[in-house]
């Protein structure tokens, strides 16, 4: 258990410090290109790769090659495994360069024939398209290198990106004072940290034994394999990066003017980041234990895990959601306000916040409800419900859009991740009878409750505050208002007994002395 921990250290060090490292780039991101055209279509062409490394990187590929992989090397037959890897890395290259050679040619037309807005977008593509060659095959990689029990170097690849992403607005900055010139001067670093985010996997699969050959083979019956597990998780997750992709495609079609996609994109920014602390840690935790209690068939253990869980994401969610749309103005302010993102870009970044606010409560939620299908080894109903509200969130993104313009989008994702909630809800509850929903919505109804009481009291303070014109003032109209709206919560929760302390606390206790 010890490897076990200390793996998982190593992973949440360089997590933390390329999540700090994101931070800084966006900061300067935004200082040099604040909310404007150029970053707009920057963001555009930046998704495309990004959608790729999703669906035959990190994401479906490796839950995919991971389980088949394994059984090759419990196996303990060399010659096939290496046979095995070969076939699967040779076919998944040879995918990536039909891929970007197709996006590259899609790419080079675009910029010839459209004007305006496009032409950007498109002129960038072909460099960033050829980022997928790369950035899939360190998914592969870290696939590889974590079925061998080592997490180091995949876990380091995300701090090399945003290392080389800020090298490459420095140079930009420096070098180019054209808008449009310095994101091609940023297209090229990125390029060039996928090279290197590959390359530095190369020598620690050595040590492993693993020498990579380009020897594609369709028809090998573990690449098979892998095809056939690959398929369903391939089109949940299609379904959420294309949602997302769509969204960015409304604002910079549809919002009038110019910085639609980058206000959407820093106010998002600011929202994962609790959504990551809160929803996706715990869920992650969980998950194990729902899967044990679920083979062990303890439907009571399950239901209550399942419970204590959701109550304990909602009671820490529910307050920070309410606290972000609160203090959304003085975040944004201090975190983007400067050089080139102005007022005007705080007030839209800041009014979008406010309305993808509910999501993270809703999309924290929605990663415990998930890893509880899960468990019980049904993948398939979260992608059927997910399918129907990308449906419903195109719907109210086309709808909202004119009259709130890029907030209008952020508010249909948070209408339609409440509603994803809700409905994936009911169907847990249809599969698993035990668990009360009568206890989830008193546990709504008191969180509510001292999350509008904490809101009310940092609005307060931060209206007795003076104006926040100095970093140390912007500072102060963060930290201050959030320091007294965690000492409301905690008050609140002492005062009224809330058991969803009792257990986070209990829960810290544990860890401590594991």
């Amino acid at each position: 258990m010890s490897k076990v921990f200390r793996s998982a250290g190593i992973i949440s060090l360089f997590t933390l410090l390329s999540r700090m490292l994101g931070l800084v780039r966006d900061i300067v991101s935004a200082s040099i290109f604040g909310t404007g055209l150029v970053y707009d279509a920057f963001l555009i062409a930046f998704m495309v790769p990004n959608l790729f490394r999703k669906l035959l990187g990190e994401g479906a590929l490796s839950a995919a090659f991971i389980p088949v992989y394994s059984d090759y090397l419990k196996a303990d037959d060399r010659k096939n495994t290496a046979a095995f890897l070969n076939a699967v890395f040779g076919a998944l290259l040879t995918i990536l360069l039909v891929i970007a050679f197709l996006g590259a040619i899609g790419g080079a037309a675009g910029s010839h024939f459209l004007v305006g807005k496009w032409k950007i977008t498109f002129h960038l593509l072909p460099t960033m398209i050829l980022y997928v060659v790369p950035i899939c095959l360190v998914g592969f990689a870290a696939g590889v290198l974590n079925s061998h029990r080592h997490f180091a170097m995949p876990a380091f690849a995300p701090v090399v990106l945003n290392m080389f992403w800020i090298a490459g607005l420095g140079v930009a900055y420096a070098y180019s004072g054209i808008p449009s010139d310095a994101v091609v001067i940023l297209a090229i670093a990125i390029l060039a940290a996928g090279i290197v985010q590959f390359g530095i996997q190369i020598p620690v699969l050595r040590r492993k034994g693993v020498n990579l050959r380009f020897k594609p083979d369709f028809s090998h019956p573990g690449v098979k394999s892998v095809k056939t597990l690959v398929a369903p998780v391939v089109f949940g997750l299609a379904i959420f990066q294309i949602n997302t992709l769509a969204d960015s495609f409304i604002a910079m079609t549809f919002v009038e003017g110019e910085g639609g996609v980058s206000v959407l994109y820093y106010a998002n920014r600011l929202v994962q980041f609790p959504l990551a602390l809160i929803g996706i840690a715990v869920a992650t935790a969980v998950f194990p234990t729902l899967s044990r209690l679920v083979a062990e068939g303890e439907k009571g253990k399950f239901a209550l895990a399942f419970r204590e869980s959701a109550l304990g994401v909602l009671y820490l969610a529910l307050p920070a959601a309410v606290g972000l749309a609160v203090l959304s103005v003085p975040v944004v302010r201090l975190i983007f306000e400067h050089g080139e993102f102005g007022p005007s870009s705080t007030a839209r970044t800041s009014f979008t916040l406010i309305c993808y606010a509910a999501t993270v409560a809703s999309a924290s939620v929605f990663h415990v409800i998930t890893r509880a299908f899960y468990a019980m080894k049904d993948t398939r109903t979260p992608v059927k419900v997910g399918a129907v509200m990308v449906a419903l969130n195109l719907a109210l993104n086309l709808t909202l859009v004119w009259s709130l313009r890029e907030a209008g989008l952020a508010l249909a994702t948070s209408i339609s991740s409440v509603c994803n909630v809700v409905v994936l809800l009911a169907l847990l509850r249809r599969r698993a009878p035990e668990i009360e929903l009568k206890s989830l919505a008193g546990g709504l109804a008191r969180f509510s409750v001292i999350s509008a009481a904490m809101g009310g009291a940092a609005f307060g303070v931060l209206c007795l505050l003076p104006e926040a014109d100095r970093l140390i003032l912007k500072l102060a109209a963060v930290v201050v208002p959030v320091a007294v709206g965690v000492l409301v919560v905690l008050v609140l929760s002492v005062l009224l007994r809330f058991p969803e302390l009792k257990f986070i606390l209990g829960a810290i206790r544990k860890k401590r002395t594991d």
